[in-house]
């Protein structure tokens, strides 16, 4: 998996990127959110890796923010697709 970081403007992993409608599924079920950030930070084994951070609203408790571990092979596990990208009209 390839991660650009070149562009800080507009980080992607993975083909992600900030402002992506996205959706996975965990223990809780099959959710649904939105790309906030991202970022590169140090995992349990000390390995630097990158970690993507998406908000959503649940109508019972408000806006809920999750960070995902961004590695090829969890998205893998998680189900992890992109819904919805907005695309620049030129």
């Amino acid at each position: 998996m390839r991660y650009n970081y070149s562009n800080v403007s507009e980080p992607s992993v993975g083909g992600v990127r900030v402002g992506d409608r996205v959706r996975w599924t965990s223990a809780i079920g099959t959710t649904r959110g939105e790309v906030v950030g991202m970022r590169l930070a140090l995992n349990s084994a000390g390995t630097l890796v990158p970690w993507i951070t998406i908000e959503w609203y649940d109508g019972v408790r408000g806006v809920k923010r999750a960070e995902l571990c961004g590695l090829e092979s969890n998205l893998k596990m998680l189900s992890f697709r992109v819904n919805f990208r907005d695309k620049e009209v030129a």
